[in-house]
């Protein structure tokens, strides 16, 4: 492990973990616990150690936050899709660095969407005028990599080439996917995000239409609830995702709540069929507060919205 890159994988409560080093020192300062443990792995726990050891839990990792070097980050082009989706899996989440780096990153306070019926949702006044100001299209994974240099489009950005490249390769494998919104054929907004299990990810969205990316996240939380989701990852709360109810919850217990939604098996929805979003809303009345399923004569007479791509 002496030379100048060096990749560790490490099993810990049942998951892989990865580490990457650029230094013979940090390798070496990294493996000397390991080592030692080896060495005097028959030696009796010092007194309070066993009781040390049951207090850490597993959300426990080696920092808050890793780094991948700039070196290493250039050299590689792109996260591999096994350390992306066991990174997911255990509550980390990349984002490109000023330096060029890219950092893992851990919130001790997690952003949640509660995931609700469309009727039961915290809707702004505004954001009701939205989904009704427009003949939206919502489709899917048709524009993946657009959607994402979209969301790139601004002062400071996380998404550089590295996240770009890496992200598109794990839609090509069918765990990242695009939620879109359309209007005359021109891509008006949009978000995307990470699947895995009853969770979603959401990553970024952004609009070129006034109340465009408002559409695309209403449609995720009512099609993500109808589907079984348990989970809609936010990473951080902000005040426009506050409109919509979203809260933060303790590492620990989104860590639970994690858990929970990767243990169910569910396939991610096809929002596409679902209709335009004017439509969707005015699926939600009294009579009929839930918006999936809707009435076969409002399905029958939904528009089609675009095709899958991969």
């Amino acid at each position: 492990f002496f030379g100048s890159l060096v990749i560790r994988a490490e099993v810990v409560g049942g998951r892989i973990v990865w580490d990457y080093f650029t230094s013979p020192l940090q390798s070496l300062l990294e493996f000397a616990p390991h080592i030692r443990r080896c060495l005097f792995r028959n030696r009796a726990p010092r007194q309070g150690a066993q009781r040390q050891r049951k207090k850490e839990k597993s959300y426990k990792f080696h920092s808050d936050r890793l780094q991948i070097s700039p070196v290493l980050a250039r050299k590689m082009q792109r996260i591999p899709p096994v350390v992306l989706i066991d990174a997911y899996s255990q509550g980390l989440f990349p984002m490109g660095m000023d330096d060029g780096s890219i950092g893992w990153f851990f919130p001790e306070r997690r952003g949640i969407l509660p995931l609700l019926p469309l009727a039961s949702l915290r809707l702004p006044h505004g954001v009701r005028k939205d989904l009704r100001r427009f003949p939206w299209q919502i489709r899917q994974n048709t524009s993946f990599r657009k959607v994402m240099s979209a969301c790139a489009e601004r002062k400071k950005t996380w998404i550089d080439d590295t996240i770009l490249d890496s992200y598109c390769h794990l839609h090509e494998l069918g765990h990242a996917h695009s939620l879109e919104v359309w209007l005359d054929e021109q891509l008006v907004g949009g978000l995307y995000g990470v699947h895995l299990g009853g969770a979603f990810f959401g990553e970024s969205m952004f609009h070129r239409v006034t109340g465009a990316s408002k559409v695309a996240l209403v449609v995720l939380i009512d099609g993500l609830y109808s589907a079984g989701f348990s989970l809609l990852d936010t990473q951080w709360t902000t005040a426009h995702l506050a409109q919509f109810g979203a809260v933060e919850v303790l590492g620990k217990d989104y860590l639970s709540l994690l858990q929970k939604a990767l243990r169910k098996k569910i396939a991610f929805p096809d929002f596409s069929a679902t209709g335009a979003p004017t439509e969707v809303f005015a699926a939600q009345n009294k009579k009929n507060p839930v918006l999936f399923p809707r009435p076969k004569a409002l399905v029958a007479s939904r528009p089609q919205c675009g095709a899958e791509a991969g």
